[in-house]
Formats: structure tokens, sequence, C-alpha cells
């Protein structure tokens, strides 16, 4: 499989988050990207959709390659980046949700949470999330097709 390199990334965090968007954005700096750092920039409580919101519409506006969201439990952050057309975030609790979110659903943000798994961890799975290209199936790319004009109206 060929290696795409990214060289930019836009990261965000609600206080939550914070000490392990810092670590992350540390460890992505010292890997050689260039990282967009949306906030938050201390771990006084802030509402996260702002910063979700703001990573999201980095990375569908073409500003970055890839995001990383951070709150407790990465799941907030994912549904409200979610929420920005274009963006296709999934949390990463393990390795293998990181290799997926890439390979086979062509994520573009990466969702974390602070509370859910140690710090070494989560290096290691922002690593992969990097790491991997998505695969281009036929069957992948026309669920992710559907996926993205899928409406409320498609279920009626």
């Amino acid at each position: 499989m060929e290696t795409v390199a990214i060289h930019a990334v836009a990261i965000g965090s609600d206080h939550a988050g914070y000490a392990l968007k810092t670590a992350i954005a540390d460890f992505l700096r010292d890997s050689g990207y260039e990282v967009t750092d949306v906030g938050t920039h201390s771990d006084d409580r802030v509402d996260y959709p702002h910063f979700a919101a703001a990573v999201a519409q980095l990375v569908v506006d073409g500003d970055v390659e890839r995001g990383v969201l951070i709150c407790g439990s990465g799941q907030g952050v994912s549904i409200a980046a979610n929420k920005v057309p274009g963006a296709r975030a999934g949390v990463v609790r393990e390795v293998h949700d990181a290799e997926m979110l890439r390979k086979h659903n062509n994520a573009n943000i990466a969702c974390f949470g602070q509370q859910a798994t140690d710090e070494d961890g989560e290096l290691l799975y922002v690593n992969q999330y990097g790491e991997v290209q998505p695969q281009s199936l036929v069957a992948d790319e026309i669920q992710i097709g559907k996926t993205q004009k899928f409406t409320l109206d498609d279920l009626s």
C-alpha cells in the first residue's frame, strides 16, 4: 500500500481533553507535522462543540489534511464534528479503530477520549491514524458516498 504523507493537522479539545491534546500536539510537531491548535488552551471548563466545529471546518475547507479532537470520552466531539458537512469523524480507542477509521471509512477526523485510555496508547493510535490510507474498495466508496448524501428523508 502506498503511503501518502500528510503535513497539516488541526487539533482541538475541551477542558476534559486539554492535557491529552497538548501531548498529541507535541507528538505531532515532533513527528514533523504542521499543527493548527484551535483550543482550548487551558483546563478551565469550556463546551466542546465550538472546538469540534472549528477543526472540522478546517479539514473540510482543505486548510489541513486531517483533524484530531479530544474530550473526556471522544464521543461528544465526534458527534459535533459530524454536524459539519463533509466531516467524517470517528472515535478511536485502540489501534484497530484507528486503522479501520481510515482504511474502510476514509475518516478525516480522529476523536479520542482522555478519560478512556492512557496517553501512550493514544499516541500510538494517532500515529496509526496518520499512517494508514484508505483502501479505495468499491464497496467502501459506495458506502461512504451514501453516508455523505444520507438524510432523514431517506428513512421514509
